[in-house]
């Protein structure tokens, strides 16, 4: 007869699957989601015996033992059956502006991502203290309802679904199922280390609440479960109004967001960001955006820097684009027999006989592709009028 406990858990896991599932597991070595692999493999044998299991492990390179720990998560997986492989992450210098937790938890997602196959589920073994804590940081962060949902139980992650089945059990749940099923996982050292936001409030600050209310970990998920009802009411609300303010290109008309109140524009604009898969940004980047960027003078040419976007203004709209590279000193020498291939993803440009903007380049001359001109007048070779940059190219 099967343990209660392994049949909690194992009953949280089953709604998400079917026989025909391929499932992509995110596995730490850690107790969480060595439980989660190990209800897994126990599904497969009794249940779904065709789902098929990868586990992918993400090396951080942040411990002595980070190479270690992958041979275990290696050996797990080989004693189990379950396809393994990893992936490392090296630091850089942008996580400096990040912050070391949020740059490690992109770069993870970055490579689920890419990793992740059409049809795919990708699950992680989140639990009701891991929301917790997330609850805490958002509250840290003077987050709105959005940032105060914490994480969902499931959603639409690339080709496939990101699931998380333990989201409202709690740690000691987990826990009591890995003593009674003799496993063994990974402790890693830096979950007890207090200079990290997230180690701080599961050593230091959630302890000490709980020990004052034992039911506090409940009361702060029903309160996220809330927000995250409150937060999918407001945008299914505000459907027709963001997509009458946007364009079929994903930017945002000034002169319609001009049009409402203050409240719901700064909520337009936050559904903006959550469309484009960003975080929410706060109340006072929301007022620089709208007065620094939106409103700026015409003949400016205003931007936001936000992470790695930046937010423009241009042709009366707001645009969100990746940041780039400073090209205003790179030169790009071009022999015109293949296309040339921009920096940053830019482009292409090719030889055509189609157009004729532009006669063809001599023999003697040398063809060079310049970015950032600064000068307001541009003049062709052998040539002497100029003409204004805006007008360069126009007939």
């Amino acid at each position: 007869m099967m343990d209660k406990n392994n049949k909690n858990l194992i009953n949280c896991v089953l709604p998400f699957l079917c026989n025909s599932s391929k499932i992509l597991v995110g596995f730490s070595g850690g107790m969480d989601s060595s439980v989660l692999l190990h209800v897994l493999s126990n599904i497969r044998r009794k249940i779904f015996p065709k789902i098929r299991i990868r586990a992918i492990h993400i090396n951080h390179h942040m411990s002595k033992n980070s190479d270690l720990w992958e041979k275990k998560c290696k050996k797990f997986c080989l004693d189990y059956k379950i396809n393994f492989f990893s992936f490392d992450i090296n630091l850089c210098k942008t996580y400096k502006s990040h912050g070391l937790e949020s740059y490690m938890r992109k770069e993870r997602y970055k490579i689920f991502l890419k990793t992740l196959l059409p049809n795919e589920i990708l699950f992680t073994a989140h639990h009701l203290n891991d929301q917790v804590e997330t609850f805490f940081l958002a509250l840290k962060r003077g987050s709105g309802p959005k940032g105060l949902s914490s994480m969902p139980m499931s959603h639409v992650f690339g080709n496939g679904h990101f699931v998380r089945p333990f989201l409202y059990k709690n740690r000691l749940e987990l826990i009591s199922y890995a003593r009674k099923n003799s496993l063994y996982w990974i402790e890693d050292e830096n979950n007890c280390n207090d200079r990290y936001d997230r180690s701080f409030l599961r050593v230091k600050l959630i302890p000490l609440i709980v020990s004052r209310w034992p039911y506090i970990l409940k009361s702060i998920l029903r309160s996220s479960i809330i927000c995250s009802e409150q937060e999918k009411l407001i945008r299914e609300i505000l459907e027709k109004k963001f997509n009458k303010i946007t364009t079929k290109n994903g930017s945002i008309k000034i002169d319609e967001l001009s049009k409402i109140s203050e409240i719901k524009r700064n909520i337009i604009l936050r559904i903006w960001f959550y469309k484009k898969n960003l975080l929410m940004p706060s109340k006072n980047q929301l007022k620089i955006i709208w007065n620094e960027v939106a409103c700026a003078n015409k003949s400016s040419n205003p931007k936001f820097i936000f992470g790695d976007k930046v937010i423009y203004r241009y042709k009366n709209q707001l645009w969100i684009l990746p940041k780039f590279q400073d090209l205003t000193n790179k030169v790009l020498s071009w022999d015109l027999k293949e296309p040339v291939y921009l920096p940053d993803n830019l482009g292409k440009l090719i030889l055509s006989n189609k157009e004729k903007h532009f006669r063809r380049p001599k023999k003697n001359e040398r063809v060079t592709i310049r970015f950032g001109l600064k000068d307001s007048r541009i003049k062709l070779a052998n040539s002497r009028l100029s003409k204004k940059k805006k007008r360069f190219g126009k007939n």
